[in-house]
């Protein structure tokens, strides 16, 4: 009887040690799991902030004129309205820029970004930019501020730089 009783012990404490065994590895699973989703949604946030940079190098940022034309022309085929208002400020700060109103749209007609600008009348307006006779011209060397407006649901949607005459 001893011999059946030894036999029985050992099988029930070897089951005891596989079950246990599984325990801890589904526990540790389980942990390398959770780290590796946090893990990942840490990486996908990082991506989003870089993949934004080139919307928002310019947020709350005092640039040239020229830089902003750049601006313009590398964004042409984003999905984003960048407004410049070249009307002289003395006033544009942080505080008081509120919703982008004024000024000339480029790339989409307005914040909606339901109407791109047409290929031509996207080069026409970056020629007018550029041309020192035009109402819209954007003078290279003047101070301008970016200002950068998100979205909720779709992020950046547009860029908005205001001319000063102040820094």
């Amino acid at each position: 009887m001893s011999d059946t009783t030894n036999s029985w012990i050992k099988w029930v404490f070897g089951v005891i040690f596989v079950l246990a065994l599984i325990a801890l590895v589904a526990g540790i699973m389980s942990m390398a799991t959770r780290k590796g989703n946090d893990a990942t949604a840490q990486a996908e946030k990082d991506l989003e902030t870089m993949s934004e940079t080139r919307y928002t190098q310019y947020d709350a940022q005092r640039v040239t004129g020229s830089q902003v034309v750049d601006a313009i022309k590398r964004l042409e085929n984003d999905k984003i309205c960048v407004m410049v208002n070249v009307a002289p400020s003395d006033s544009a700060t942080v505080a008081q820029l509120g919703a982008p109103a004024g000024g000339v749209a480029y790339v989409y007609t307005d914040s909606s970004l339901a109407t791109p600008q047409t290929a031509t009348n996207e080069a026409m307006l970056v020629h007018n930019a550029q041309n020192p006779s035009n109402a819209s011209y954007i003078n290279p060397s003047s101070n301008y501020y970016g200002k950068v407006f998100r979205s909720d649901t779709t992020g950046v949607i547009t860029t908005v730089y205001f001319q000063r005459i102040t820094d």
